[in-house]
């Protein structure tokens, strides 16, 4: 008989405001399902859900108590019942987990029901020393930690942060990108842009700051920032307004046209601040678009490898003259299939399910030995 896994997520709405962990859990699982697994995903909404391509799903439409914090405080009662019924079906929970109401109950039950549970926490958890943070960790978070028979760091960095809360066992499964045989690879490139989701922590100022000593530079390509907001805009049009230069700013983007503007682009910056596996700079290096990260991603050393231009500090004056390395060095359509092919094997998602496959056979058997894939 097939093992029965259950994906537990948050937020699967179609904005894409919960950006990587919703994408992702919809992507994986349906390369997860093979005759001795079935994989089903527990998801919820707001307004439209995400489309889905696997074989089983339970989506829920949500309601959202206090808008200002949409993920933490969005939830139904008949959720209860409903998880309840999922995970009871269910050998193997996976819960897509943050400090929100819906991974938590799903996280309770499972280890009321005594099923194995592991939790994927995808940069979402890290100590934190307000009051409300402190007293849901002690109601919560630490008794769900202590409990899950895996938990799955994206990478090594935010391992590190996972182990000041009382986890037993840990295995790193980085996200992995689906890929087509071959894409675009548009010969003229033209755009330096920013895409993310509209949050403070993105740093899209820096953005800002960068582009403007760029243009200073002699610069004259297009500039494009798109993205939902996330609680900046507001500031962001401010600084747009001083610049004259609102028509920067673009919006929200569907993923097929985020996929379009970031094969036609030159060069994808994200100045965010301890980013933890951005997926944006997966699906730019693998359509050969070069990329510009902050040294403290969770991924950086990765991407240096491809090439150490890639990655810099959050200083405007040294992404600008990394901006300038990286356009005059892949000008050439052949360097940027080069970058693509290299992107495409480092970041398959092939290791991400062998990976996902690993954790359900070692919370199903056990294997002592296994801290990282």
């Amino acid at each position: 008989m097939a093992t029965r896994i259950l994906h537990v997520i948050n937020d699967i709405s179609a904005d894409m405001r919960y950006g990587g962990p919703a994408m992702n859990c919809l992507r994986h699982s349906k390369f997860l399902e093979s005759e001795d697994r079935a994989v089903t995903v527990w998801g919820t909404y707001s307004g439209t859900p995400l489309t889905f391509d696997g074989s089983s799903k339970i989506f829920r439409a949500n309601k959202v108590y206090f808008p200002r914090y949409r993920f933490t405080f969005q939830f139904r009662i008949s959720n209860i019942h409903s998880l309840f019924k999922a995970i009871k079906k269910s050998d193997i929970v996976h819960v897509h987990f943050a400090r929100e109401m819906n991974p938590v109950l799903a996280s309770l039950i499972s280890i009321f029901l005594h099923k194995k549970l592991i939790l994927q926490t995808h940069g979402m958890i890290v100590q934190n020393p307000k009051l409300f943070y402190k007293v849901w960790d002690f109601l919560f978070t630490n008794r769900i930690f202590s409990k899950a028979s895996l938990v799955l760091p994206l990478q090594k960095m935010e391992e590190m942060d996972l182990r000041k809360f009382p986890i037993n066992r840990f295995l790193i499964v980085p996200n992995g990108i689906e890929l087509k045989d071959s894409f675009d690879n548009i010969e003229i490139r033209d755009g330096i842009i920013f895409m993310s989701r509209i949050h403070e922590r993105k740093r899209a100022d820096i953005f800002l700051e960068a582009v403007d000593r760029i243009k200073d530079g002699g610069y004259i390509g297009s500039i494009g920032i798109y993205g939902e907001d996330a609680g900046y805009l507001s500031q962001l049009v401010e600084l747009l307004k001083a610049k004259d230069e609102l028509n920067w700013y673009k919006g929200g983007v569907s993923h097929q046209k985020a996929i379009n503007i970031l094969s036609a682009s030159e060069l994808l910056i994200l100045p965010s601040y301890h980013e933890p596996f951005p997926m944006v700079v997966l699906e730019s290096l693998t359509l050969g678009t070069p990329v510009i990260i902050m040294s403290d991603c969770g991924i950086a050393d990765t991407v240096a490898e491809i090439d150490p231009l890639f990655v810099c500090s959050s200083d405007p004056a040294e992404i600008t003259i990394k901006t300038f390395e990286i356009i005059s060095k892949y000008r050439s359509i052949e360097l940027r299939t080069e970058l693509a092919r290299n992107a495409r094997e480092i970041f398959s998602i092939v290791r991400t399910i062998e990976g996902f496959n690993r954790a359900y056979t070692i919370a199903t058997y056990g294997d002592l030995n296994a801290q990282s894939f």
